[in-house]
């Protein structure tokens, strides 16, 4: 199950503000869909954004029209997972009168790292650099650790700590105070901080916010100061986070997000760069529909 998909990251949207309600679709299993009411009053809603987000089967589009009547919703963004049946899927958006987008919530290519190797044949798996890098003991002086979202009340000033640094670096995009502590609050011991820091002062300089899924974990949000870059320090992170995921039992390592020539941001080219040197299989989702209107059910 992707992420998107958990209960984990529903109550994390819901501990936002948005609603998440159920579909059925053609295999007969049941999907999560999120909707961000705009405009209401009372229980009656004139304005809402509605998301699909990673749904392998295609949902039901009876129930889904009467889900966006209820809820009012005048955009519609559907983003399906890498196996739903292609001919299904255009068939689907072309009924909903949804047109492809270049850009959407979530990305449209990943990398996945196949955990269920054995610690050398990962390290076998490396381009040179990283290999070069992990080849040598980490500088003296630094250490990474690893603490898990369940430790959050114990450790709150570590995870503070966390939260203020990448805000601070720029390196968590959209996030913000109240968007990490619903994080925590959705994930829980499903949410893990890999963290490299001084071992004299505490100080971090790179991280790693990981959320897992079933059996598989994600590479959710990441940063790394002058200092980690200097020192290479971010490379020992992604590693060390690999063989804390493997520990864990989980089998796949989703980097959650590379460069989509598709799509291109080229804002994202360096940190692709980084992330393909780890080797592993790069995985193309379908992309983004989406529709705006005021007459979509």
């Amino acid at each position: 199950m992707d992420i998107r998909q958990s209960p984990q990251h529903a109550q994390f949207l819901r501990l936002q503000g948005w609603k998440v309600e159920h579909v059925h679709v053609e295999d007969g299993s049941v999907i999560q869909v999120y909707i961000r009411p705009i405009l209401h009053i009372f229980n009656f809603y004139f304005f809402s954004a509605m998301k699909i987000q990673r749904f392998r089967s295609i949902p039901d589009l009876k129930e889904l029209r009467g889900l966006m009547k209820k809820w009012g919703v005048r955009y519609l963004c559907v983003e399906p997972a890498e196996d739903v049946e292609k001919n299904a899927l255009l068939k689907f958006v072309k009924r909903l009168g949804l047109r492809q987008s270049k850009f959407g919530y979530i990305c449209t290519k990943t990398l996945r790292i196949d955990l269920t190797q054995t610690e050398s044949s990962l390290l076998e798996d490396l381009r040179e650099n990283p290999k070069r890098i992990l080849s040598k003991p980490m500088r003296s002086g630094y250490e990474t650790v690893m603490i898990n979202g369940a430790e959050f009340l114990a450790r709150k000033k570590e995870f503070d700590a966390f939260e203020a640094k990448g805000i601070q670096d720029g390196k968590f995009w959209w996030f913000n105070q109240k968007q990490f502590q619903a994080l925590v609050g959705g994930y829980g011991d499903k949410l893990d901080l890999a963290i490299t820091r001084n071992t004299a002062t505490g100080e971090m300089h790179s991280g790693i916010l990981l959320l897992s899924s079933d059996d598989a974990i994600y590479y959710f949000r990441a940063f790394g100061d002058e200092v980690s870059r200097k020192h290479r320090l971010h490379t020992w992170t992604v590693w060390k986070s690999f063989l804390y995921a493997k520990k864990l039992g989980r089998k796949t390592y989703d980097f959650d997000g590379i460069l989509d020539d598709r799509f291109p941001i080229k804002s994202w080219r360096g940190f692709t760069e980084f992330k393909l040197r780890f080797g592993g299989a790069t995985v193309e989702y379908p992309g983004c529909w989406e529709k705006v209107g005021l007459f979509l059910f």
